[in-house]
């Protein structure tokens, strides 16, 4: 099914609903939850969605023209919206009344980027809110273009894109296929050449659909929603603070920058002005938008570790982690660390996108375990010696570690050893002392109260929990952001 991408740009699931006529009085509304998205271009603003559960036998599917006659009579239809009754399947009117390309126009900033780049038709139907993506048809009902535009300023100036357009991109909704390690390596060298290296200037130009896969811009946007109230997902600014902590490198560095700031601000200045946000010519702006394009660089660049060198990488295995969302995780490694990491991708829309979520939606960025290596995990009373070699082991620091044996090879668990250890025989808690020895008996721990504390309390048998409080005279990063143009803060 054709439509305009900006109705799908959200990333969000979409649901197709159709309205199927019995007879001249009685209809039905059918509705389909599940569809994916077969091909998209944002640059013509077109997609194409695959709707599962739905025979093409029960559908009935338009022609395209093959030209269109310039002041010809043609008919738009769409859905337009209404706060009087519910209108439904609506057509407008009017003619073709020329042929032109459009610019390729930013719809966040409303700016050009490319002239003269989308074959197009102007059409002089009156295009309304919920005619995007609908159809524009000849007095033969053949498709002449998609509903695109509408002129905020000139009436009878509306435009959709030309069906040859619709054409090519049908042409590249091919099957999903597993990626090869070369396919994962051209894509890593790609995203670091043509987007981690730009400038934090040059860093809100690039669309995210052209990195990330669309459907973590959903992710992205409500990560912009939390950080703004240092709430994510229940938790309380302080654990906000840490897990971000765990992020290589400089912290948010396009996302706090003065450049991003601005833009959210006059955006919000506009809000509060009454003049209802900024607008593009196809419809309002979320400010949350503005963030969006700067949180998707910097944890593009977490994700893949980069330190601002330049670096080759080498791609490993690569595993299958959903194959109803086709969703893959790599281990990738690069030349400027010995160490291994994964990546997770996603085959979209015929092309490898990067993820910066795993299969069950979080930011495996922030995860403490994301490097392979045997060894210690996390360490209560001491520091790691993996952080910069700047530990010094003393002999009453205690580190704890898990390990999985049977059914499998052993494993270091981090930091939740039931999740590790499923599946498996017995689960075992080692204490390991700053000086390299190590005993196995927690009575042993537990007859001295302030170890107890600082492991947990842990018993014999049992998983040692993530630590819960932090150590005192540990000093904890506060970020006061003045909002808007107001000052508060």
């Amino acid at each position: 099914m054709a439509t305009a991408f900006h109705v799908i740009a959200s990333g969000e699931p979409c649901t197709v609903e159709r309205e199927v006529r019995v007879d001249e009085k009685t209809s039905y509304l059918e509705a389909f939850p599940e569809s994916a998205v077969a091909a998209f271009s944002e640059e013509a603003d077109l997609a194409l969605l695959e709707i599962k559960n739905l025979p093409a036998s029960r559908t009935t599917a338009l022609r395209l023209a093959s030209e269109v006659k310039q002041d010809s009579d043609v008919t738009s239809w769409g859905f337009p919206d209404s706060n009087v009754a519910k209108m439904g399947l609506t057509q407008k009117l009017g003619r073709a009344s020329n042929l032109v390309k459009l610019p390729v126009v930013d719809p966040v900033y409303n700016r050009s980027i490319k002239e003269d780049a989308v074959d197009a038709v102007i059409v002089s139907t009156d295009l309304e809110p919920g005619f995007s993506g609908g159809p524009t048809l000849d007095a033969a009902g053949n498709v002449i273009g998609v509903n695109v535009i509408k002129d905020l300023t000139h009436r009878g100036q509306n435009a959709c894109v030309h069906a040859s357009v619709l054409t090519q991109l049908i042409a590249k909704a091919v099957p999903t296929s597993a990626p090869a390690a070369a396919d994962v390596g051209k894509l890593l060298a790609e995203i670091e050449a043509n987007y981690l290296r730009l400038p934090v200037e040059q860093r809100h130009e690039v669309f995210p659909t052209e990195i990330v896969a669309l459907s973590e811009l959903p992710v992205l946007m409500r990560l912009a929603r939390h950080l703004r109230t240092y709430l994510w997902i229940g938790v309380s600014g302080a654990k906000l603070s840490i897990l971000l902590a765990r992020m290589p490198g400089e912290l948010l560095p396009t996302y706090l920058s003065k450049d991003t700031f601005d833009r959210v601000a006059e955006c919000e200045k506009a809000e509060s002005d009454g003049l209802g946000g900024l607008a593009s010519a196809k419809g309002p702006v979320d400010c949350r938008t503005f963030e969006v394009r700067p949180l998707s660089w910097d944890f593009v660049s977490a994700t893949l570790q980069w330190a601002g060198q330049p670096r080759t990488y080498s791609v490993g295995k690569i595993d299958e982690v959903s194959s109803e969302r086709h969703i893959y995780r790599a281990q990738v490694g690069t030349s400027a660390d010995s160490h291994t990491f994964p990546v997770y991708f996603s085959s979209e829309a015929g092309r490898l996108r990067l993820r910066v979520t795993d299969e069950s939606g979080k930011l495996y960025a922030l995860s403490v375990n994301r490097h392979a290596r045997r060894g210690p995990v996390w360490e209560m009373g001491g520091e790691t010696a993996e952080r910069a070699g700047k530990a010094r082991r003393r002999k009453n620091d205690l580190r704890v570690a898990g390990t999985c044996s049977g059914g499998r090879r052993e494993d270091i668990c981090e930091p939740d050893f039931r999740q590790c250890c499923q599946g498996t025989k017995r689960q075992d808690v080692r204490v390991q002392r700053g000086d390299g020895s190590s005993r196995r008996d927690h009575p042993a721990i537990r007859g001295n109260p302030r170890r107890r504390r600082a492991v947990g309390g842990a018993r014999s048998g049992h998983a040692a929990p993530e630590p819960q409080g932090l150590p005192r005279g540990l000093w904890l990063p506060v970020f006061l952001v003045y909002r808007g143009h107001d000052g508060h803060l």
